[in-house]
């Protein structure tokens, strides 16, 4: 479950004009158990990957989201 939901957190803050927050919450509510181990892979793809170098603005957008969500858990 953890591998087939990790993309769920990936593109979110890319589409500002979305209630993040809300589908994060509600991810989180669906998906207690998982919820935390979900955020972190994401994270630990997001460090691994490219897009540091070939967008940074989006790597900054993505990790301060993800950032956000692990400090409020």
């Amino acid at each position: 479950q953890i591998i087939k939901n990790h993309g769920f957190f990936y593109d979110l803050p890319d589409h500002p004009n979305d209630d993040i927050d809300k589908k994060a919450s509600e991810f989180q509510n669906e998906q207690p158990d998982i919820f935390i181990e979900v955020v972190l892979h994401t994270k630990a793809d997001l460090l691994g990957n490219q897009l540091r170098e070939n967008d940074p603005e989006a790597f900054r957008r993505r990790l301060n989201f993800l950032n956000r969500i692990i400090d409020n858990y």
